[in-house]
């Protein structure tokens, strides 16, 4: 096991990023007033910089890959397990996680 590795990437880095993961286990993580809510995505779709993540539930969510939120990237390698999670933060605050693996 080693420790995760953590960085902040451009939203450019991002796009290109989300484009390559694998959907089967993809998931999106948002706060939902005092709760948190976890929402299997099943496929990503958009045109630079709007993304549209599809959920299992028949939604569409959508959000802006802007340099204006900050991107922290998380990988953690724990044998031959791999995650990785990119924590979104908007200027105003709002929030949410993408988690890959």
């Amino acid at each position: 096991m080693t420790e995760p590795q953590s960085t902040i990437i451009t939203a450019a880095e991002f796009w290109q990023e989300l484009q390559s993961l694998d959907t089967q286990h993809l998931k999106l993580v948002m706060p939902v007033g005092a709760l948190v809510r976890s929402v299997p995505i099943t496929s990503t779709q958009g045109h630079a910089p709007v993304v549209e993540l599809n959920t299992s539930y028949g939604e569409v969510l959508t959000f802006t890959v802007s340099d204006n939120a900050e991107i922290q990237r998380t990988r953690n390698v724990q044998g031959e397990r791999q995650t990785t999670r990119y924590d979104v933060t908007f200027p105003l605050g709002d929030y949410f996680a993408l988690i890959s693996g």
